[in-house]
């Protein structure tokens, strides 16, 4: 097995704003980074401009060496984004230990053009399974050398949440309390702000931990502030607007991103360790909980999309263009259009398998072709019916999707849903479910919902389950496999005819790796429904 078929551990993930110095071409700069960070490792990648331009648009970059795989996408889309991913594999072999693969995930997102966008870091290593021999030590915390690289080069502006990106903590004395506070409460920050007060024994100033130590494994994950000034401190309890959000004697506060100062209740999300704390503790433990909580998180939701997610979206852009032209095409040409579609549609086909055979199973969740999941999507008016939506989905995402004989006979006959609900049902499937499965999430109706405006239930309910009978209606059959459809989605109440009620019941079939719909109508019968009908 490989190792990139395993689960891999997070080791570092960040999100931080980039432009171009000169204000030309901001994801260039990005790919230099890339390219003089990876060639520094690897002596043996090649460096001509050419190779490293077509990974920049996507296009096969004949860049891999013995131990390192390159990989990349983008999408140009017709309002001026522009969103690019790659994917570097190193493979790295100590003595008798088992092989280790890191993986370091880059992301480009930018609304009009490419002078500026957002940027996002996620690195993961995974040990070979299998392997008859130990494995390496885990990795102490670091900054990745890639992020270092990107914020200290010369042609790109690097800023976490509207202030210059900082590796280093940074120190706080008389008069500056009003400027760390304006950030500390901008709306709509997004990169944390850790506090490390001073506590003042006599003429001795203590920290809880070593700030520069903290600040070399966050990095821009967060922005590290501490302080030596008793003016300081006075400054700051003179000028905070509920002593609740106080930091002072010793304490290491972190100021969550998103700030609701304003809101009395919002100091309980701004956690904090006392000096007393933070000495039970200890500074090894007490800085791996800060480095797990800050810098080993998901790259959040919203940000730039990952190569699954693009090349999902390059081929559904490529079938409704398609749609979109043969359907302002003359009736006399509208044969002779269709055949060369359905060719289309099978170069589609095998084109999807070979990229995804490619992919981790693990990916980021959230985001599906730059719209959030549960939104409202306006449709082209082409999929006229519900079985012409499914179809849609499953040409879309056939590695992710696919219906039994039962289901497809549900959209043919019983679903009287709209056709856009059929559309964001199936797609919140597709982008949101089927990552949850795959990756082994452990809450995946929490995660779920919070990422999608669906209901959604794991099974039928306990008394449900008692009656055999009520049960039966859960099974189904797809390659021969027997599948238990518990697990549903849904709005509405399920009962009525009404077009904004839907409920869709699925499994995910472990041996495709697929979520396989069962029913998409009306709601099925449970022990509280029975009666009804």
């Amino acid at each position: 097995m490989r190792a990139s078929d395993l689960e891999h551990v997070p080791f570092y993930s960040t999100t931080f704003e980039v432009a171009a110095a000169d204000g030309a071409d901001a994801l260039w700069g990005l790919i230099q980074c890339v390219r003089g960070w990876i060639c520094r490792k690897w002596p043996e990648v090649p460096r001509d401009i050419e190779r490293w331009s077509r990974f920049k648009v996507g296009t096969r970059a004949e860049l891999d060496v013995s131990g390192v795989a390159f990989e990349s996408a983008l999408v140009q889309r017709e309002d001026g984004s522009v969103s690019w991913a790659g994917t570097i594999r190193e493979t790295f072999r100590e003595g008798e230990c088992a092989p280790r693969e890191w993986r370091t995930s880059v992301g480009f997102a930018a609304r009009e053009g490419l002078a500026s966008g957002t940027v996002s870091v996620a690195v993961s290593y995974a040990d070979y399974s299998g392997f008859l021999g130990p494995i390496l030590d885990e990795p102490q915390a670091s900054v990745p050398g890639l992020v270092r690289g990107i914020v200290e080069c010369d042609w790109l502006e690097a800023t976490t949440s509207g202030l210059p990106a900082s590796l280093h903590a940074i120190g706080l004395g008389a008069g500056d309390f009003d400027a760390f506070w304006r950030f500390a409460s901008k709306p709509g920050r997004t990169t944390p702000a850790v506090l490390v007060s001073p506590k003042f024994d006599g003429t001795v100033v203590r920290h809880a931990l070593d700030v520069r130590a903290l600040a070399a494994m966050l990095g821009t994950s967060a922005r590290v502030y501490y302080s030596i000034d008793q003016d300081f401190c006075a400054e700051m309890d003179a000028g905070l607007p509920n002593l609740d959000l106080r930091c002072d004697g010793g304490t290491v506060r972190v100021y969550a991103p998103l700030p609701r100062f304003e809101r009395p209740e919002d100091a309980r999300r701004h956690r904090f360790f006392s000096f007393a704390r933070a000495q039970e503790l200890g500074e090894e433990q007490l800085l791996a909980i800060l480095h797990r909580a800050l810098a080993q998180q998901p790259v959040r939701t919203g940000q730039p999309l990952g190569i699954a997610e693009i090349r999902s979206e390059l081929r559904v852009t490529r079938v409704i263009r398609e749609a979109r032209r043969i359907e302002t095409l003359s009736k006399a040409d509208a044969q002779r259009q269709i055949d060369e579609a359905l060719d289309l549609s099978l170069q589609l086909e095998e084109e999807n398998r070979q990229l995804t055979a490619q992919l981790s199973s693990s990916w980021t969740l959230g985001t599906n072709g730059g719209t959030g999941a549960g939104e409202t999507v306006e449709l082209p008016s082409w999929p006229k019916t519900p079985e012409a939506v499914g179809q849609l989905m499953v040409d879309a995402y056939p590695e992710r999707l696919d219906f039994t004989e039962r289901g497809w006979k549900t959209l043919r006959k019983e679903c009287k849903a709209s056709t856009e609900l059929v559309w964001n049902a199936l797609r919140d499937l597709a982008c949101v479910a089927h990552g949850l499965y795959a990756s082994g999430a452990r809450d995946i109706e929490g995660e779920f919902r919070a990422r999608s405006t669906f209901e959604f239930a794991s099974n039928a309910g306990m008394m449900t389950r008692k009656d055999p009978w009520l049960m039966a209606q859960y099974r189904d059959v797809y390659q021969g496999r027997e599948l238990n459809c518990e697990a549903h989605i849904g709005k509405g109440n399920g009962h009525s005819k009404d077009r904004g009620d839907i409920r869709v019941y699925f499994a995910f079939d472990r041996m495709s790796g697929k979520i396989v719909v069962s029913s998409c109508g009306p709601h099925l019968d449970n022990y509280s429904t029975r009666k009804i009908h």
